[in-house]
């Protein structure tokens, strides 16, 4: 009996099924890829993002920063581009002090004043320098601003609540008012020395931060994108 002879695909049949599973196996590496390097920003606000000598910085403390550097950085984005204001994040700037990507450079300007009010904080506390009664009731006040104004993304990103932003603000007003008590000890002008010596990148400040034992989390805080968390 004669063999049944075997149907062979044409040449364009077999080339178009070939892409087709091309196409199949790209996209479900994708998939995987996407699920595997997926980043929950939510999921990682317990996560340690910097370590300064014995204090722990977890995400959700830090989001107060990246709200601040992303509300500012938003009112050039849309500046720059209203139309695709997103665009702005990622444009590569190239400075004297400071050259890369608009979001890796609003991510480590997060990171930096973080630091730089937690190390003033301490060294505030060190001093005997506190806050007065007046000071915390306005600190109470701008907390309870800023919570108001706060979008309903923003809200359900970070989780902050007023207690959390409270906490924070009172740190960051202390490290403030350790910033002036040095500045006011200079014959220059307090604006002039906070620039030149005591803020980030200043002589004074860039010496002392040289004492303290800081630890980034790089693993998760490289996966911060400043620009596209908490504002639209």
């Amino acid at each position: 009996m004669e063999k049944k002879k075997r149907r062979r695909l044409k040449p364009e049949v077999k080339g178009i099924l070939i892409f087709l599973i091309v196409i199949i196996l790209l996209s479900v590496s994708y998939a995987i890829y996407a699920h595997v390097t997926e980043f929950d920003y939510t999921k990682y606000l317990n996560k340690i993002v910097v370590t300064i000598n014995e204090t722990q910085i977890n995400l959700k403390e830090m989001s107060y920063y990246i709200i601040k550097v992303e509300e500012t950085g938003d009112e050039y984005a849309r500046q720059y581009n209203p139309e695709s204001p997103t665009q702005y994040w990622g444009i590569y700037m190239n400075e004297v002090t400071d050259s890369g990507y608009v979001s890796d450079l609003a991510r480590d300007s997060a990171m930096s004043y973080c630091i730089r009010d937690n190390i003033y904080a301490m060294e505030a506390i060190q001093a005997g320098v506190e806050l007065t009664n007046d000071e915390l009731s306005d600190v109470k006040a701008d907390a309870a601003s800023t919570y108001a104004n706060m979008t309903s993304q923003q809200r359900e990103v970070t989780l902050l609540e007023l207690v959390d932003l409270e906490l924070i603000m009172t740190k960051e007003a202390l490290a403030h008012k350790y910033m002036l008590f040095l500045a006011n000890q200079e014959s220059t002008s307090t604006l002039e020395a906070v620039t030149l010596l005591y803020d980030v990148g200043g002589d004074y400040y860039e010496t002392l931060k040289s004492k303290y034992s800081i630890e980034i989390n790089e693993r998760v805080w490289k996966k911060i994108r400043p620009g596209f968390i908490t504002i639209n």
